[in-house]
């Protein structure tokens, strides 16, 4: 059954009840005459007062017919009288009026387990209430008690007179134990902080330079020759004329080697 059909089947059921609801309003509220009804609600003349069962096939009901009362066993068996044209006389008067005491004295004792009920609950919300302002009142005064205590670095004295009179310097309050030991700890959490910090970074410096080192290492060239060493002095007395700087001796290649190891050999042929 997909969801189309069962809202359908929904909304008939829905219909259905709503049409029963309204013809039986109708029937109240306009006392309808039945095929079962032969007269009105307000022209009955029988009446069933009360039913009492005895066993789970016999019981007990009591029938008022124009104002007389009557008592009828009804049994599987067959049904019997006990008492015929029964009218109240005093002592079902007083038997009446008793049962209404006794109702009323228990509905008054019901009300007043109500009431009683109502103003503990009342009473108990009300403690409660009081204990957590009460609560409340205190943190929020120690919260304020600390941020007034709280310690504030002076400011930096200037060596010129200030003209401004001077404020009456307020009376420091007595620093407590567990703020003495809350702020020795965070001042042990920040030095060990900074010590880890530097070792980090004697770690890193550690290893970068020689990682540093060594690229700068390949990365000049290996193939060039030192520069050659100055010649010695001559022992010749020195010449009026300023002496030239001496340019460093360029670097022979194989090519230039093989061409005069062949002028040499065809020199000695």
């Amino acid at each position: 059954m997909d969801l189309l059909s069962l809202l359908r089947t929904l909304g008939g059921l829905g219909v259905v009840l709503g049409l029963l609801a309204g013809a039986l309003w109708l029937i109240r509220r306009y006392d309808l005459r039945l095929p079962g009804r032969a007269i009105g609600a307000r022209d009955r003349r029988l009446e069933l007062v009360e039913t009492l069962p005895i066993d789970g096939r016999r019981m007990v009901a009591l029938l008022r017919r124009d104002g007389r009362e009557h008592l009828v066993l009804i049994a599987p068996e067959g049904h019997l009288i006990l008492e015929n044209g029964v009218t109240p006389d005093a002592a079902d008067h007083a038997a009446r009026d008793l049962r209404r005491a006794e109702r009323e004295a228990a509905d008054a004792a019901r009300d007043e387990r109500r009431q009683a009920a109502a103003q503990l609950a009342t009473e108990s919300f009300a403690r409660l209430v009081d204990r957590v302002r009460t609560r409340a009142a205190s943190a929020l005064r120690s919260v304020r008690d600390r941020a007034s205590t709280a310690r504030v670095p002076p400011p930096p004295s200037s060596s010129r007179p200030s003209s401004s009179p001077a404020w009456p310097a307020r009376s420091a309050k007595p620093i407590t134990k567990a703020e003495t030991a809350r702020d020795e700890r965070h001042q042990a959490a920040a030095q060990l902080a900074t010590e880890s910090f530097a070792r980090l970074v004697d770690r890193v410096r550690t290893r970068a330079v020689p990682a540093l080192r060594s690229v700068l290492d390949r990365a000049s060239p290996a193939h060039v020759p030192p520069p050659p060493l100055p010649p010695p002095p001559s022992l010749s007395p020195p010449s009026s004329s300023p002496a030239r700087p001496t340019r460093p001796a360029k670097p022979i290649s194989r090519a230039a080697r093989k061409r005069r190891a062949h002028r040499a050999r065809t020199s000695n042929a």
